[in-house]
Protein backbone atom coordinates (compact mmCIF):
# COMPACT_ATOMS: atom_id res chain seq x y z
CA UNK A 1 0.00 0.00 0.00
CA UNK A 2 3.08 2.05 1.24
CA UNK A 3 4.56 1.96 -2.65
CA UNK A 4 0.73 2.97 -3.93
CA UNK A 5 0.67 5.91 -2.32
CA UNK A 6 4.23 6.91 -2.99
CA UNK A 7 3.49 6.15 -6.60
CA UNK A 8 -0.18 8.31 -6.47
CA UNK A 9 2.24 11.12 -5.08
CA UNK A 10 4.35 11.46 -7.41
CA UNK A 11 1.29 10.93 -10.24
CA UNK A 12 -0.12 14.15 -8.61
CA UNK A 13 3.22 16.33 -8.96
CA UNK A 14 3.54 15.27 -12.42
CA UNK A 15 0.01 16.31 -13.53
CA UNK A 16 0.62 19.86 -11.31
CA UNK A 17 4.25 20.39 -12.95
CA UNK A 18 2.48 20.32 -16.60
CA UNK A 19 -0.23 22.98 -15.83
CA UNK A 20 -2.05 22.38 -18.98
CA UNK A 21 -5.45 21.65 -19.91
CA UNK A 22 -6.15 18.11 -21.11
CA UNK A 23 -5.06 15.88 -18.77
CA UNK A 24 -6.44 12.54 -17.43
CA UNK A 25 -5.73 10.28 -14.57
CA UNK A 26 -5.68 6.47 -15.42
CA UNK A 27 -5.77 3.44 -13.63
CA UNK A 28 -5.15 -0.07 -15.27
CA UNK A 29 -6.07 -3.68 -14.06
CA UNK A 30 -3.58 -5.63 -16.20
CA UNK A 31 -3.82 -9.05 -17.03
CA UNK A 32 0.26 -10.69 -17.93
CA UNK A 33 0.69 -13.75 -19.64
CA UNK A 34 4.30 -14.92 -19.52
CA UNK A 35 6.44 -17.74 -18.84
CA UNK A 36 9.11 -18.95 -16.50
CA UNK A 37 11.64 -21.58 -16.51
CA UNK A 38 13.01 -23.34 -13.47
CA UNK A 39 16.58 -24.21 -13.87
CA UNK A 40 17.66 -27.57 -11.42
CA UNK A 41 21.32 -28.59 -11.04
CA UNK A 42 20.62 -31.55 -9.46
CA UNK A 43 19.17 -33.37 -11.29
CA UNK A 44 20.04 -31.65 -14.29
CA UNK A 45 16.38 -30.29 -15.22
CA UNK A 46 14.08 -27.65 -16.43
CA UNK A 47 10.86 -27.08 -16.00
CA UNK A 48 8.38 -24.54 -17.49
CA UNK A 49 5.26 -23.15 -16.30
CA UNK A 50 2.77 -20.85 -18.00
CA UNK A 51 1.68 -17.78 -15.62
CA UNK A 52 -1.21 -15.73 -15.94
CA UNK A 53 -1.78 -12.52 -13.25
CA UNK A 54 -4.74 -10.83 -13.09
CA UNK A 55 -4.08 -8.62 -10.10
CA UNK A 56 -1.03 -6.14 -11.38
CA UNK A 57 -2.47 -1.97 -11.42
CA UNK A 58 -0.39 0.33 -12.73
CA UNK A 59 -1.49 4.41 -12.46
CA UNK A 60 -0.72 6.81 -15.92
CA UNK A 61 -1.26 10.43 -16.99
CA UNK A 62 -2.66 11.52 -19.98
CA UNK A 63 -1.83 14.59 -21.94
CA UNK A 64 -4.04 15.03 -25.30
CA UNK A 65 -2.76 17.36 -28.14
CA UNK A 66 -5.10 19.40 -30.20
CA UNK A 67 -3.69 17.86 -32.94
CA UNK A 68 -5.31 14.52 -32.24
CA UNK A 69 -2.07 12.99 -30.33
CA UNK A 70 -1.84 11.75 -26.34
CA UNK A 71 1.17 11.19 -24.52
CA UNK A 72 0.96 8.81 -21.47
CA UNK A 73 2.95 7.69 -18.51
CA UNK A 74 2.58 4.73 -16.82
CA UNK A 75 4.18 4.01 -13.41
CA UNK A 76 4.06 0.33 -13.03
CA UNK A 77 3.94 -0.37 -8.90
CA UNK A 78 7.36 -1.02 -7.93
CA UNK A 79 8.20 -4.89 -6.56
CA UNK A 80 10.00 -5.47 -3.81
CA UNK A 81 12.17 -8.42 -2.46
CA UNK A 82 9.04 -10.73 -2.67
CA UNK A 83 8.82 -14.53 -3.58
CA UNK A 84 9.94 -14.91 -7.31
CA UNK A 85 7.03 -17.23 -7.83
CA UNK A 86 4.85 -14.15 -7.26
CA UNK A 87 6.95 -11.71 -9.52
CA UNK A 88 4.21 -9.91 -11.71
CA UNK A 89 6.30 -7.37 -14.27
CA UNK A 90 5.58 -9.31 -17.52
CA UNK A 91 8.53 -10.90 -19.00
CA UNK A 92 9.77 -14.44 -19.91
CA UNK A 93 11.91 -15.40 -17.01
CA UNK A 94 14.76 -18.38 -16.44
CA UNK A 95 15.24 -18.95 -12.84
CA UNK A 96 16.76 -21.18 -10.67
CA UNK A 97 14.40 -23.64 -9.20
CA UNK A 98 14.06 -23.10 -5.23
CA UNK A 99 15.53 -25.28 -2.93
CA UNK A 100 15.41 -26.08 0.97
CA UNK A 101 19.08 -24.49 0.99
CA UNK A 102 18.10 -21.07 -0.52
CA UNK A 103 15.22 -18.18 -0.26
CA UNK A 104 14.94 -16.15 -4.59
CA UNK A 105 13.30 -12.77 -3.86
CA UNK A 106 12.98 -10.30 -6.90
CA UNK A 107 12.41 -6.92 -7.19
CA UNK A 108 11.32 -4.85 -10.30
CA UNK A 109 10.73 -1.37 -11.29
CA UNK A 110 9.55 0.06 -14.63
CA UNK A 111 7.38 2.72 -16.27
CA UNK A 112 6.45 3.04 -19.73
CA UNK A 113 5.92 6.07 -22.18
CA UNK A 114 3.64 6.35 -24.99
CA UNK A 115 2.91 8.65 -27.85
CA UNK A 116 -0.35 7.77 -29.57
CA UNK A 117 -3.06 9.08 -32.57
CA UNK A 118 -6.31 9.00 -33.01
CA UNK A 119 -7.19 7.63 -36.06
CA UNK A 120 -11.33 8.25 -35.77
CA UNK A 121 -13.14 11.54 -35.07
CA UNK A 122 -12.57 12.53 -31.69
CA UNK A 123 -16.29 13.42 -31.19
CA UNK A 124 -17.62 9.68 -31.23
CA UNK A 125 -18.02 8.02 -28.05
CA UNK A 126 -15.96 4.94 -29.74
CA UNK A 127 -12.63 5.77 -30.77
CA UNK A 128 -9.63 4.24 -32.08
CA UNK A 129 -6.13 5.06 -31.26
CA UNK A 130 -2.48 3.42 -32.53
CA UNK A 131 0.72 4.44 -30.25
CA UNK A 132 4.35 3.45 -30.36
CA UNK A 133 6.14 3.39 -26.39
CA UNK A 134 9.24 2.59 -24.97
CA UNK A 135 9.32 0.84 -21.65
CA UNK A 136 12.42 0.98 -19.12
CA UNK A 137 12.70 -1.94 -16.60
CA UNK A 138 14.93 -3.05 -14.09
CA UNK A 139 14.61 -6.75 -12.66
CA UNK A 140 16.51 -8.12 -9.64
CA UNK A 141 16.48 -11.47 -8.56
CA UNK A 142 18.59 -12.59 -5.78
CA UNK A 143 18.91 -16.25 -4.60
CA UNK A 144 19.71 -16.00 -0.59
CA UNK A 145 21.41 -19.01 1.21
CA UNK A 146 20.08 -20.93 4.04
CA UNK A 147 23.10 -22.68 4.84
CA UNK A 148 26.35 -22.31 4.98
CA UNK A 149 27.40 -24.63 1.91
CA UNK A 150 25.62 -22.11 -0.36
CA UNK A 151 26.89 -18.70 -2.05
CA UNK A 152 24.64 -15.65 -2.17
CA UNK A 153 23.98 -14.91 -5.62
CA UNK A 154 22.15 -12.86 -7.70
CA UNK A 155 21.01 -11.38 -11.71
CA UNK A 156 20.23 -8.05 -12.53
CA UNK A 157 18.49 -7.41 -15.61
CA UNK A 158 18.48 -3.73 -17.16
CA UNK A 159 16.66 -3.52 -20.28
CA UNK A 160 14.03 -1.48 -22.21
CA UNK A 161 11.38 -2.90 -24.53
CA UNK A 162 9.39 -0.82 -27.49
CA UNK A 163 5.95 -1.53 -27.74
CA UNK A 164 2.91 -0.69 -30.42
CA UNK A 165 -0.14 -0.14 -28.76
CA UNK A 166 -3.75 -0.89 -30.63
CA UNK A 167 -6.43 0.78 -28.59
CA UNK A 168 -10.29 1.18 -28.10
CA UNK A 169 -11.68 4.22 -26.26
CA UNK A 170 -15.14 4.58 -25.41
CA UNK A 171 -16.54 7.72 -23.57
CA UNK A 172 -18.70 6.97 -20.59
CA UNK A 173 -19.41 10.89 -20.40
CA UNK A 174 -17.41 13.92 -20.61
CA UNK A 175 -15.14 13.19 -17.84
CA UNK A 176 -14.70 9.47 -17.75
CA UNK A 177 -13.26 7.18 -20.75
CA UNK A 178 -12.83 3.35 -20.95
CA UNK A 179 -10.10 2.54 -22.55
CA UNK A 180 -8.96 -1.26 -23.67
CA UNK A 181 -5.17 -1.89 -25.43
CA UNK A 182 -2.84 -4.28 -26.14
CA UNK A 183 1.21 -3.07 -25.64
CA UNK A 184 2.79 -5.52 -28.38
CA UNK A 185 6.25 -6.43 -27.15
CA UNK A 186 8.09 -5.73 -30.96
CA UNK A 187 11.54 -5.51 -29.35
CA UNK A 188 13.55 -5.88 -26.24
CA UNK A 189 17.12 -5.02 -25.35
CA UNK A 190 18.53 -6.59 -22.60
CA UNK A 191 21.84 -6.69 -20.53
CA UNK A 192 22.35 -9.62 -17.20
CA UNK A 193 24.17 -9.03 -14.56
CA UNK A 194 25.10 -12.08 -12.87
CA UNK A 195 27.16 -12.12 -9.74
CA UNK A 196 28.12 -15.02 -7.17
CA UNK A 197 30.04 -14.26 -3.72
CA UNK A 198 32.12 -17.50 -3.87
CA UNK A 199 35.24 -16.70 -2.01
CA UNK A 200 36.95 -19.72 -4.55
CA UNK A 201 36.21 -17.64 -7.30
CA UNK A 202 38.71 -14.72 -8.33
CA UNK A 203 36.79 -11.98 -7.47
CA UNK A 204 36.91 -10.90 -11.26
CA UNK A 205 35.01 -13.99 -12.19
CA UNK A 206 32.36 -13.77 -9.96
CA UNK A 207 30.21 -11.07 -12.21
CA UNK A 208 29.32 -11.56 -16.01
CA UNK A 209 27.35 -8.98 -17.95
CA UNK A 210 26.03 -10.59 -21.47
CA UNK A 211 23.55 -8.75 -23.48
CA UNK A 212 20.83 -10.04 -25.53
CA UNK A 213 18.04 -8.54 -27.70
CA UNK A 214 14.90 -10.40 -28.85
CA UNK A 215 11.91 -9.79 -31.01
CA UNK A 216 8.42 -10.08 -30.82
CA UNK A 217 8.56 -11.63 -26.97
CA UNK A 218 5.74 -13.96 -26.00
CA UNK A 219 5.15 -12.27 -23.13
CA UNK A 220 1.37 -10.38 -22.98
CA UNK A 221 -0.24 -7.73 -21.29
CA UNK A 222 -4.08 -6.82 -22.02
CA UNK A 223 -4.90 -3.64 -20.01
CA UNK A 224 -8.50 -2.17 -19.04
CA UNK A 225 -8.13 1.30 -17.89
CA UNK A 226 -10.67 3.72 -16.77
CA UNK A 227 -9.54 7.45 -16.84
CA UNK A 228 -11.00 10.66 -15.56
CA UNK A 229 -10.20 13.81 -17.50
CA UNK A 230 -9.41 16.71 -16.01
CA UNK A 231 -11.06 18.83 -18.05
CA UNK A 232 -13.70 18.74 -20.12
Amino acid sequence: MTRILITALFILNTICSFGQKNLGIKIYQNTDIFEIRYFESRPNRVEESDKVNFARISLAVDIDTKKGYTHEIEFLIPEVSKSYDNIQYPMNYELKKEMPDFEGQASSYSLRYELSKTLTNKANRLGFNLGIGINPYYVLVEYIPNVETRYYSSTKLYGFVLNMVPRIKYNLSQRFIIDLNVPLKIYDLQAVKSRIKNPLIPIHQQTTINYSNSFFESAYTFRIGLMYKLNK
